[in-house]
C-alpha cells in the first residue's frame, strides 16, 4: 500500500463533514493524517474577512499556518495534500517548501480557479493540481482533469421502499437558488408532482441580512431553512425517499457538484441545470435530465420519474468512488520509484 506508513499534512475547509471522510479513508490506507481547516476561523466575522479580501488579514493567515508548520518541527511529511486553498498564502507555500523540500504538495480544486486568482500565481509550488473543472483544464495545461466522488455511504441507498417525493433538493441557499426552487415547486404543482426541498443558509445572521437585501428571501419564512446542515446520513436517507434529485451548480462554476456523483453512488436519477454533465461516461438521459436554470420546465413524460435508475458499468461507479478518487489523486497504481 502507497500510502502504508505515510504522514500526510492534509488542509481543507469544513464542508459538510467530507474532509472528516477523506481523513478516513486516507487513513484505512494506512496513512498518518494530520488534519487542519484552512480557515483559523469559522467565525461569521472571519469568513466575511476572507471573501472580502484575504490580503486584508494575510498577517493573520501567514501567523496560523506558521504554527502548523511549527507543528512538524520534529517530524516527516511525506505528502502534503490540500483542498480548495481559498485562504493558501504564498508566505505559506515558500515556507513549507522550504522545510520539506522533497515533499510532494498536491493541491485538488473543488472550485474554479478563477474564484481564487491566487492560485494561479502560486502554480510553481505545487508538484500536482487536479481540479473538477473542464475549463481549468483547458487552461491551465499541467492541471488533471479529475471530477469529485461519493462516499461509501451512498451504495448502501434503498431503492426498494416506497418513495415519498419525485423530486428532492438539498442544498445551500446561495445564488439565484431561492427563485429557481419557486420556479421548480410551480413546475411540479402544474404536473403532480412531490417535491421536498431543504435549504441550508449558514447562520441566522445571514439569514437576517439576506431578508433585508436578497429580493429573492423576502417571501421566505424562517421555518424555511436549516441553520444546521444534515448529516450525510440525513441525506442518504432523503435519498431513500425520493425517485430524483435536483442539482443546481453554482453559477459561476462549469464542474459537476458533489451531489451528482452521489446519486450515481446510490443508483438515484438526477436533474440538473449543468449542461456541461452529457459530456461525462457516465451519461444517460435514463437517468438524467437537463433542465433550463431560467425556465425549468418538468413538463416531460413521466417514465422518467417512474422508471428505474439504468445501472451503469462497474469500473465507471468504482471510478467515482471516494477510492477511485483518491487512487487518481495520489497515483496509488502507478509504481513508487523512491521504494
Amino acid at each position: 500500500m502507497k500510502l502504508a506508513g505515510k504522514n500526510i499534512l492534509f488542509i481543507t475547509p469544513k464542508f459538510f463533514n467530507y474532509e472528516i471522510e477523506i481523513k478516513k479513508k486516507l487513513e484505512e490506507l494506512g496513512a498518518f493524517v494530520f488534519y487542519f481547516d484552512e480557515k483559523p476561523s469559522n467565525s461569521f466575522i472571519t469568513k466575511s474577512l476572507i471573501r472580502l479580501g484575504k490580503k486584508k488579514i494575510e498577517f493573520y493567515l501567514n501567523a496560523y499556518f506558521q504554527n502548523i508548520i511549527n507543528f512538524f518541527s520534529d517530524k516527516q511529511l511525506d505528502y502534503i495534500f490540500i483542498i480548495k486553498g481559498e485562504t493558501i498564502t504564498s508566505h505559506f507555500l515558500k515556507s513549507i517548501k522550504n522545510k520539506f523540500p522533497q515533499t510532494p504538495i498536491i493541491l485538488y480544486l473543488w472550485d474554479s480557479i478563477k474564484n481564487y486568482p491566487h492560485i494561479a500565481e502560486n502554480v510553481k509550488f505545487f508538484t500536482k493540481i487536479s481540479t473538477f473543472d473542464l475549463n481549468d483544464v483547458e487552461q491551465f495545461t499541467d492541471f488533471k482533469f479529475r471530477p469529485l466522488f461519493y462516499l461509501d455511504i451512498f451504495k448502501t441507498t434503498q431503492n426498494n421502499i416506497d418513495k415519498k417525493y419525485d423530486i428532492l433538493f438539498i442544498g445551500t441557499a446561495h445564488s439565484d437558488r431561492i427563485r429557481f426552487m419557486k420556479k421548480i415547486e410551480s413546475e411540479c404543482k402544474t404536473n403532480n408532482l412531490k417535491f421536498h426541498k431543504v435549504l441550508y443558509i449558514q447562520s441566522p445572521i445571514l439569514y437576517i441580512f439576506r431578508k433585508i437585501f436578497d429580493s429573492q428571501f423576502k417571501n421566505i419564512k424562517r421555518t424555511e431553512v436549516s441553520f444546521k446542515p444534515l448529516s450525510i446520513s440525513e441525506v442518504k436517507d432523503f435519498f431513500n425517499k425520493s425517485k430524483s434529485v435536483i442539482d443546481v451548480q453554482h453559477p459561476k462554476q462549469s464542474g459537476l457538484t458533489m451531489r451528482t456523483f452521489e446519486t450515481m453512488g446510490a443508483k438515484t436519477k438526477i436533474l440538473t441545470t449543468n449542461k456541461n454533465i452529457s459530456k461525462y461516461d457516465f451519461y444517460k438521459p435514463e437517468n438524467v435530465l437537463i433542465i433550463d436554470r431560467e425556465n425549468p420546465s418538468l413538463n416531460i413524460n413521466k417514465h422518467f420519474f417512474d422508471s428505474e435508475f439504468q445501472k451503469l458499468p462497474d469500473d465507471v461507479t468504482k471510478k467515482y468512488s471516494i477510492d477511485g478518487w483518491l487512487n487518481d489523486i495520489f497515483e496509488l497504481n502507478k509504481p513508487n520509484t523512491n521504494e
